[in-house]
């Protein structure tokens, strides 16, 4: 009987041991969970209080920091981001105001479309202004205007509000940055003016200031600029309200690529322009962009898109032999892989700075007489709509295009370079222009391509995880 009962209580003691659990709570639900019934003090809707239990160094509390008017700090696209983060933590009501990721998403997108559409890179900013109470807590409590039900906070007197008060943060900034080209943008989004005091009608004038001009612009209005040779570009924006109040901030751009080991890259060879009211960067061409820069330039582009918006880019570099205008004769076509937008894949940068041996290859190529032809895909802009399977679909109308009505002279057939992802995209779209052309009876087009050359590509293992890699082996 005794060991008996001393197993009982082993088991017991064991059990007891076994239904201790740790609950994880975070910062931003536990900040919610305290303040939840404090609403009748922030008539904002947004509780600086709340603060404390996110970030230990709020921006919001030290906007004034970041004033250009101090002349402290400029604002980055991080700054921007945190802030964000920082407003969303404050809010009693967490629908009233757009994620931070919601805004990256947005503005990631944005900056996807414009590089692939117009060969060009154009920065999104936003404008913030928040007003936002704070609640002296240990004067409620001592005063019994509040009280605490296990440390959460209760308004004992809603009609009390000595103890409330109310301030206003604003910033101004880049949502997105460290990529670049020869010509860039600014632009002032509208739905990137988030305010809870004031409205897009309030706004009296907009401009925006480098090395000491200023020009007046609009909301939604690219100002196109040429970057400085530096890995930094500095902005000035000035908003000036209908009631006369006047906001000023300092803005920093990332721009990295221009300058490589300390040296200035081949990318940033040109002449800064002044930054004045009558830009003449508008006259940019957008729609088929030299190459290189006192070099062979892309003679003719084209693209193809399908009913979801996906869309393929070609750009058509003739070989050194062949006459202006005319068509190519021995295809070469480069496939580029997903590049974000923060890498950015305009056709410039993948002929001449993507790597030394790819810009020497495609130069050796075309000196040889191949026809190079360049293509990339919208992916950035559309994460969530365009995949491979759009990719191989619209690569195959290309490969189709090409074959029946582009290539004249002496028939040469089709080499394929896919990089990295683009190796996927090409390996996927020949299979499947196989099995058609099998299935056929071969009334479905061939695509004449007599070598397909891999480069970086994921079924080889770039990009795959090593424990994947192990599993397969």
């Amino acid at each position: 009987m005794k060991k008996l009962i001393t197993g009982i209580a082993l088991l017991v003691c064991l059990h007891g041991f076994g239904q201790t659990d740790t609950v994880f709570v975070s910062r931003e639900k536990l900040a919610d969970t305290l303040y939840y019934r404090l609403t009748t003090k922030a008539p904002t809707g947004y509780l600086a209080n709340k603060l404390q239990y996110l970030l230990t160094d709020s921006l919001i509390l030290k906007t004034d920091f970041y004033q250009a008017d101090s002349g402290r700090r400029a604002v980055s696209a991080d700054n921007m981001m945190q802030w964000l983060y920082e407003m969303n933590g404050m809010a009693l009501d967490k629908t009233a105001l757009p994620q931070p990721d919601s805004v990256f998403n947005t503005a990631y997108s944005y900056a996807g479309k414009m590089d692939f559409d117009e060969e060009i890179i154009v920065i999104p900013v936003g404008i913030f202004e928040l007003a936002y109470n704070s609640v002296d807590e240990q004067t409620g409590l001592n005063q019994g205007i509040l009280g605490k039900d296990v440390s959460i906070w209760t308004d004992l007197n809603p009609a009390d509000v000595s103890i409330v008060s109310t301030d206003t943060s604003t910033l101004a900034g880049p949502l997105f940055d460290y990529f670049s080209s020869d010509v860039m943008g600014l632009v002032v989004k509208s739905e990137f003016f988030i305010s809870n005091t004031r409205q897009l009608s309030d706004v009296l004038s907009l401009e925006l200031g480098r090395n000491g001009r200023w020009k007046n612009v609009g909301f939604d209005e690219v100002s196109y600029f040429s970057p400085e040779q530096d890995s930094v570009q500095h902005f000035r924006i000035r908003i000036t309200y209908t009631d006369s109040t006047v906001r000023t901030w300092d803005l920093v751009v990332n721009t990295p690529e221009l300058v490589k080991d300390g040296e200035f890259s081949e990318k940033s060879s040109f002449s800064p322009e002044d930054w004045n009211e009558d830009d003449e960067e508008e006259n940019y061409d957008q729609k088929c962009p030299l190459l290189v820069r006192n070099g062979k330039p892309c003679e003719s582009c084209g693209m193809l898109e399908d009913d979801g918006g996906n869309k393929l880019k070609w750009c058509y570099v003739p070989s050194c032999s062949g006459r202006a205008g005319s068509p190519p004769q021995k295809p070469y076509i480069l496939i580029t892989g997903y590049r974000p937008p923060m890498f950015g894949q305009g056709f410039k940068k993948t002929w001449t700075i993507y790597n030394d041996w790819h810009h020497n290859m495609l130069a050796s190529l075309n000196g040889q007489g191949y026809d190079i032809f360049l293509v990339k895909f919208n992916i950035a802009e559309k994460p969530y709509q365009h995949g491979m399977q759009e990719s191989a679909a619209l690569l195959e109308r290309f490969i189709n295009e090409l074959n029946m009505h582009m290539k004249t002279g002496d028939y040469f057939e089709n080499i394929i370079q896919g990089c990295s992802m683009g190796e996927d995209i090409a390996r996927l779209t020949l299979l499947n222009m196989e099995k058609k052309h099998l299935a056929s009876g071969s009334t479905a087009p061939h695509h004449h391509t007599r070598l397909n050359i891999s480069y970086d590509a994921n079924f080889y293992g770039a990009n795959i995880p090593l424990g994947y890699q192990y599993q397969v082996y």
